[in-house]
């Protein structure tokens, strides 16, 4: 049976585990999502617009470099670590997955089961990728390893 508590603990912070991660951390996670969606989406109009590349391309491509430069500024100016790059960088590309379809999901039941607005389902379903890709690349993609030092 699914436990539902259980998984919606997953997505929500109290405010002790949100004072231990540090809202100067999520301030700099929350930029860091601003700045890339205004470069992902600049560079897909500029494909488009000026290179006249296909739209899908152009999506793909942005996409593609949004990516990077997410995986960029948060490893460095968000999380603050070192370590190897390359097994960082497949733990951030499965944690945008599952946040992504986490995303896809919660937008279908939204707009589909709930019949809520499609602008609010979108805006719902954002949230829920957020803050679940967030908690991934905090306690998973960008995990701090503690040294026990006597």
């Amino acid at each position: 049976m699914i436990n539902f508590k259980n998984i919606m603990s997953y997505f929500v912070l109290s405010q002790r585990e949100i004072k231990k991660i540090g809202i100067k951390k999520i301030k700099r996670f929350l930029l860091v999502g601003i700045v890339n969606a205004i470069a992902g989406y600049t560079l897909i109009i500029a494909l488009y617009s000026l290179l006249n590349l296909n739209i899908y391309l152009s999506n793909l491509i942005g996409y593609l470099i949004g990516l990077i430069i997410s995986f960029i500024l948060n490893r460095n100016f968000v999380f603050k670590v070192g370590g190897k790059i390359i097994n960082q960088f497949l733990k951030f590309i499965f944690s945008f997955f599952l946040s992504y379809f986490l995303n896809i999901f919660v937008f279908y039941i939204s707009s589909e089961f709930i019949n809520l607005n499609y602008y609010f389902a979108l805006f719902i379903a954002s949230l829920f990728y957020s803050i679940s890709f967030f908690i991934s690349c905090n306690f998973f993609t960008f995990k701090r390893k503690f040294s026990k030092s006597f």
